[in-house]
C-alpha cells in the first residue's frame, strides 16, 4: 500500500515539474531530473534521429514521416499516438504525435512520455527486487527532443518530443492469445504477475495486449503509464487464460489489500 501511495505522489510531483518547465519557471529541460529521461547524446539512435530531423520536418504528417524512412502506421485508436520503426534503427520503436494532430494539446506529449518512462522504471525495480527477470521484462524508454531547424506551418502544433522505446520483439495479437492459453502460464507466473500489478497499481496491466509474450518467452510490460491508480482491473486477463487458471487468478486477485 505504501508503494502505491508513493507512485501517486510521484505522479503529481512529475506533473508539477512539467507544468513549471512549460511555464518557464524551471531552468528548462537541462536540469538533472530531466537529463535522466532524455536520450543520451552519445546514443547511436540520437545521432541518426538528429540527421533525419535536421533534413526535414519528419513529424509534420504521415507523408513526411514515411518519406523520412519510418514505417507508415496509423494513429492508435485510443491514444492517437503513432507507433513506428525505422530500418536504420533496428531494435527500437518510436512513439510520437504529428504536428497536424491539432486535437492533441502540446503539453500532453511530454507528460505522457514522462509518465511512461516513470512507470517502466517502477515496474523494472519491482522485477529486479523480486528477481523475476526470468518471467518478465520492460523496455527502456527515452525522450528525444526534436530539432527546431524545420518548423511546421502556423496552423499546426509544433511537436517538440518523441519517445524512443526498446523493441521487445513481441508476438502478434493472435500468437499472444495462444501463449496466454498455453502451459507457459503457470500458477507461479500468475502469482508474480499479480505481485507486480498490485505493487505498481498498474490499472490496465492485466490487459493481454499490454503484457504480451516476447519471442524469448518472457512477458513484456509495454504500456506503463497507468500506474499508481487506486483500482487494478484484474478481470481483464480472465477470459484469455485456461479455465483452470481462471479459477486460480480469481482466487488470488480477490484477496483484500
Amino acid at each position: 500500500m505504501l508503494f502505491r501511495i508513493h507512485t501517486v505522489i510521484l505522479y503529481f510531483l512529475l506533473l508539477l515539474s512539467v507544468h513549471s518547465t512549460l511555464r518557464g519557471e524551471n531552468d528548462g529541460l537541462e536540469d538533472e531530473f530531466f537529463k535522466t529521461l532524455f536520450l543520451p547524446n552519445k546514443h547511436p539512435v540520437k545521432q541518426k534521429l538528429d540527421k533525419i530531423f535536421s533534413e526535414s520536418r519528419a513529424s509534420l504528417n504521415l507523408a513526411n514521416l514515411t518519406k523520412a524512412g519510418f514505417e507508415k502506421n496509423k494513429p492508435r485508436k485510443v491514444t492517437k499516438i503513432i507507433v513506428t520503426s525505422h530500418s536504420l534503427m533496428p531494435g527500437f520503436l518510436f512513439k510520437l504525435y504529428l504536428d497536424t494532430q491539432c486535437e492533441i494539446p502540446e503539453c500532453s506529449e511530454l507528460e505522457f512520455f514522462i509518465r511512461r518512462i516513470e512507470g517502466a522504471n517502477i515496474i523494472r525495480k519491482i522485477i529486479t527486487e523480486h528477481r523475476l527477470d526470468s518471467y518478465f521484462c520492460v523496455p527502456k524508454k527515452w525522450i528525444y527532443k526534436i530539432p527546431c531547424q524545420n518548423l511546421p506551418p502556423l496552423d499546426c502544433i509544433q511537436r517538440k518530443y518523441l519517445l524512443v522505446v526498446e523493441d521487445m520483439d513481441i508476438y502478434s495479437k493472435n500468437e499472444n492469445k495462444i501463449m496466454w492459453q498455453s502451459k507457459r502460464v503457470t500458477h507461479a507466473l500468475l502469482d508474480n504477475l499479480y505481485l507486480i500489478l498490485w505493487k505498481s497499481s498498474l490499472s490496465d496491466g492485466a490487459k493481454i495486449s499490454n503484457i504480451p509474450f516476447t519471442s524469448e518467452g518472457r512477458i513484456a510490460f509495454i504500456d506503463t503509464q497507468n500506474y499508481g491508480y487506486p483500482v487494478v482491473n484484474y478481470n481483464r486477463l480472465t477470459p484469455y487464460i485456461s479455465k483452470k487458471n481462471q479459477l486460480y487468478w480469481e482466487s488470488i486477485t480477490q484477496i483484500p489489500d
